[in-house]
């Protein structure tokens, strides 16, 4: 049974000795059966908390979440685990070091209490070797694996409770740009095989590109343009997508003027007034200050929250 993601105005707040972070400020979204949303944005933006507080292993300030329309208590990681699962950064920290590769992927069915002890072997084995990793290293230990390798057996504990919804963070950027391919093709056969939804996060746009159906930028914790990944592509609309567009190389993009981000990210102790990238955006008038902008439709699916949105589009066409 294929799975639907909806998010609606997920907060995450995390209290430090230095105040509130506010690492997510209510995003939403939706992500459809057998759909990558790629998720972007610099590093601190608040990408992997929203990852974390989607699967359960941080708790929402408040929003909420359902899968295929039905709703679900985003404090309650176990209401969900069986939908959802996580594939990490870390390939070599997310492993339990004790355990070997069997037993890390068998480990999900014994909590959940799924299949007989016999049916848990047939299927892991079945699991492992769907993902590259062979019999003969079933019963090596984590630390005898090479990184892509470890990934693997991350992919396939993922697998193991057959979720239909996928939450990637980062799962290539601590490997090899050789082994980054072989991970990534691996992932989009995996959802074609089994109608997998991602979400996939990313701070690399053209792997983004390349794994995703649609495109959402995040920047201090909220959402500033999502839409098609082939519009985004070529029409960015938000200034800041532009400017992420612009480290790249990418010659799809229509001209335009130049945007540089000269200046850090703001502190998400003390996000800006108004527009949050507005501090940073060669657009910014007095009511970027003033007014949050709101995520608008400018084209079939593609929403942007920029009060000039409209303009910079303009100034865009005519400088192509």
């Amino acid at each position: 049974m294929t799975r639907r993601l909806e998010v609606a105005d997920l907060v995450v707040r995390h209290k430090t000795r230095k105040g509130t972070v506010h690492a997510v400020a209510g995003v939403s979204f939706e992500i459809g059966a057998g759909q990558t949303l790629g998720l972007v944005g610099e590093s601190g933006c608040g990408k992997s908390s929203l990852a974390r507080a989607i699967v359960g292993l941080n708790k929402p300030t408040s929003g909420n979440l359902a899968i295929n329309g039905t709703a679900v208590d985003p404090r309650r990681p176990s209401s969900r685990a069986r939908d959802m699962q996580m594939i990490f950064q870390d390939p070599y920290g997310s492993l339990n070091p004790r355990l070997t590769v069997r037993e890390l992927v068998e480990e999900p069915l014994k909590v959940h209490r799924l299949r007989s002890r016999a049916e848990r072997r047939e299927w892991v084995k079945a699991l492992l070797d769907r993902v590259g990793i062979p019999e003969t290293m079933h019963d090596r230990l984590p630390h005898q694996l090479s990184g892509g390798q470890r990934q693997r057996v991350g992919i396939a504990r993922a697998l193991a409770l057959e979720p239909k919804i996928i939450i990637c963070d980062e799962p290539v950027s601590a490997l090899d740009v050789s082994v980054q391919a072989q991970v990534l093709n691996l992932l989009v056969d995996l959802q074609r095989e089994q109608d997998l939804s991602y979400l996939f996060i990313s701070h690399d746009l053209e792997v983004i590109r390349y794994v995703s159906h649609w495109i959402a930028v995040m920047y201090l914790g909220v959402i500033v343009e999502i839409g098609p990944v082939d519009r985004i592509w070529k029409s960015p609309l938000h200034p800041y997508t532009r400017a992420l567009m612009q480290t790249t190389d990418n010659r799809e993009m229509q001209a335009g003027p130049e945007v540089k981000l000269n200046s850090e990210l703001p502190n998400p102790l003390s996000p800006p007034s108004g527009c949050r990238f507005r501090t940073r955006c060669p657009l910014a008038i007095e009511r970027c200050a003033q007014e949050e902008p709101q995520l608008r439709e400018e084209a079939a699916g593609h929403k942007v929250a920029c009060h000039r949105a409209q303009e910079w589009a303009s100034r865009v066409s005519a400088a192509a």
